[in-house]
């Protein structure tokens, strides 16, 4: 179904819902109970952590990411189509260029969204990072998800935060937790939770009902109570506002966070994500909802 603003597909228990005009997803609904409040939003950016800033100034990572902008992309939205390959199958695919204020070079990111018959949907990313940047924090996407779904389970390196130069101590698992059930523990709010080499995680409310991610490789993922740019205007974890969603963060690749001194650049050169292109995909798939009368 398509109007002016929207695009809805429909199957028999499910409802996605689409803007046309951002060319993101706006809602996921299944048995009448939302599952996703948005979707599939571009994210190159981390709240910069003590490493990350430095001596302050642009010579630091932090710095080179505020100057360019990458804390405020503008996001121009090229092109947005809506098709159906098949009678079991609806494609909404977007195509954006993110970039810093007056900035020419910028991100170019196809998102394609694959909804099959049965509620679950492959999201594609095809991200071309031309950018004058040293490194980059991230590629991923972000959505966000009802607050009741804080029951985080997933199967990657834990049970604490683990990140790719920051793993030797996580095994490969089965871990659960409740999102943000232990606040920030450092005392400036930064990136901090990562999950590195996720094959799968699910985030559920207490009965069991909710959605799984799952990788065609691993990734890296971290979900909380507030957004990137919440941690990173924060000076406090009293700063931090209360939010009424989850932040689920999905990351193809995820840099490093450094730490053999707290005043250079030192983020190993293969622990950094450099421009360039990147393809990534997983799916998206309800679980343990059941219709009720």
């Amino acid at each position: 179904m398509e109007d002016a603003a929207t695009v809805t597909v429909q199957g028999d228990v499910f409802l996605a819902r689409f803007d046309k005009r951002e060319g993101t997803l706006t809602t996921y609904e299944r048995y009448g109970k939302t599952l996703l409040l948005s979707g599939a939003q571009e994210n190159f950016y981390r709240a910069p952590t003590g490493i990350d800033q430095g001596q302050g100034g642009s010579a630091f990572y932090a710095g080179e990411w505020e100057t360019y902008g990458l804390n405020r992309l503008v996001r121009e939205v090229i092109s947005v189509r809506f098709s159906q390959p098949s009678d079991n199958m609806v494609l909404f695919e977007t195509e954006a260029f993110l970039h810093g204020a007056e900035r020419s070079d910028g991100f170019k990111s196809q998102v394609r969204y694959l909804i099959n018959g049965d509620g679950s949907i492959e999201v594609q990313n095809r991200v071309n990072a031309n950018v004058s940047l040293s490194l980059l924090p991230r590629i991923g996407l972000t959505f966000t998800m009802p607050m009741d779904n804080d029951q985080l389970q997933w199967y990657g390196c834990g049970p604490h935060e683990s990140y790719v130069d920051r793993k030797r101590s996580a095994s490969i698992g089965l871990y659960r937790t409740v999102v943000d059930e232990e606040p920030c523990p450092y005392i400036v709010p930064v990136e901090w939770g990562g999950k590195e080499e996720v094959r799968w995680f699910s985030l559920t409310d207490s009965d069991g009902s909710g959605l799984m991610f799952s990788g065609f490789e691993p990734f890296h993922m971290d979900a909380h109570r507030n957004s990137v740019l919440d941690y990173a205007a924060a000076r406090h974890i009293e700063e931090l506002p209360e939010r009424d969603r989850i932040w689920v963060n999905i990351d193809h690749i995820h840099s490093g966070l450094g730490g053999d001194d707290g005043w250079s650049r030192n983020i190993h050169e293969e622990f950094q994500v450099k421009p360039g292109y990147y393809e990534y995909s997983f799916v998206i798939k309800p679980m343990g909802l059941e219709k009720t009368d």
